[in-house]
Formats: structure tokens, sequence, C-alpha cells
């Protein structure tokens, strides 16, 4: 083989190795650029589960009942959207001599969860607590006709 030839040859391979390396290159280029974050997808009615204990009336238990179906609310901002949501939601979690005497109060399709909450407060509140709150006390009998 002259050396013409055998200069040729090698020129030959050296422009297919440079179409390799630059191939190669272009490669590893799109292999090294950052890719876009995956997306994050956050579930819109994520409903947080709790356990909360139906209120039975006894004035020992409503202020822990009423901790417990406010943060209920504050976890659950698309299912307690609105007061009639709050009330209704709440009202099932009362046990049967409080929600007699909810359904025997006047105007109650009106009531926003701060009313029900208020009078709930004002009828099965501690006494001594609310005394010294400076708030109202109205001893609540269940048994009978259901009205304060």
């Amino acid at each position: 083989m002259s050396q013409t030839n055998r200069i040729n040859a090698l020129e030959e391979q050296n422009e297919t190795l440079r179409d390799t390396i630059a191939t190669l290159m272009q490669r590893l280029d799109a292999l090294e650029q950052p890719q876009p974050p995956a997306p994050v997808i956050v579930p819109q009615n994520v409903r947080m589960k709790m356990d909360i204990t139906k209120f039975d009336g006894q004035r020992r238990n409503l202020k822990n009942f009423l901790y417990n179906i406010e943060s209920f609310f504050a976890n659950n901002p698309t299912e307690c959207s609105t007061d009639a949501k709050k009330v209704s939601k709440a009202v099932a979690y009362l046990a049967e001599a409080p929600q007699t005497w909810f359904y025997n109060q006047p105007n109650r399709a009106n009531w926003t969860w701060d009313t029900l909450k208020t009078k709930l407060q004002t009828s099965y509140g501690d006494a001594a607590e609310a005394d010294a709150e400076g708030q109202p006390y109205i001893q609540h009998a269940v048994l009978g006709a259901g009205q304060i």
C-alpha cells in the first residue's frame, strides 16, 4: 500500500471517528440537560379522617367536642365550606338528646355555625366555666320537650 493510499484511508477513518464523536457529544448533551420536574398532582377533594366522638350532652364534654369539630372543619375545607355544611356536620355528631334539642329549636334552618356553637355553649356549657368567662348559662332540660 502506498503512502498516499494509507493517508487517504487514515483520513477516512479520522472523518468517521469525528462524526461518531459529534453524534455521541450530541447525545451526551441531551442527557445532561436538566429534566423538568415531574408535575405535582394535588387532589382537590382530600378528606382528612378524624375520630370525633358524638356530643352526648354532658357539660364536661362540650369543650372537647367543639375543639374536635372545629379541627375537622379546618382540615376539611371543601367539605365544610359553608355555615350550612358546618351546622349539618356538627348536628350529625350530636347524640340523641342534643340532637333532639337542636331539632326543637325555632329558626334552626337559618343558623350559622357560630349560632349553633353559641347556643350549645349556652345550653350545655359548664356552669362554673361560663360564669368565670362572663358568658350566660342556662340550664337545659333535655328529657322533656327539649326546649329552652
